[in-house]
């Protein structure tokens, strides 16, 4: 009986680690894997809509700039997904606004 509750409980556990694994193979520094993001976060990484900052940081309290929302919003959308590939491949020289940067992460996207 001891060992039937056993194996009962050591399946239970794999059913639970394998369940809240789901999203969670991509994590943040700052996004614990107890917090109330952790899940979106990992989500929307794991889905390549979001990537963080290069420190490794997804920044769940910051709020997003337009750019960094503008982003979000087209690579959630799958029918935006040639169009930003074709920019990051045939990015004009010029920039078509004067406060952007033809050489920032963000240029494919405006």
């Amino acid at each position: 009986m001891c060992a039937r509750r056993f194996l009962l409980l050591l399946t239970g556990t794999l059913f639970i680690f394998i369940g809240t694994r789901a999203y969670a193979s991509t994590t943040f520094n700052d996004v614990a894997s107890h917090s109330r993001y952790a899940t979106a976060f990992s989500y929307l990484s794991d889905t390549n809509i979001v990537h963080g900052y290069p420190d490794g940081t997804g920044r769940p309290n910051a709020p997003l700039s337009r750019v960094e929302a503008l982003k979000t919003i087209l690579r959630a959308n799958e029918k935006f997904a040639p169009q930003i590939v074709w920019f990051q491949e045939n990015l004009p020289a010029l920039s078509l606004f004067s406060d952007t940067h033809q050489d920032q992460w963000y240029s494919s996207y405006i």
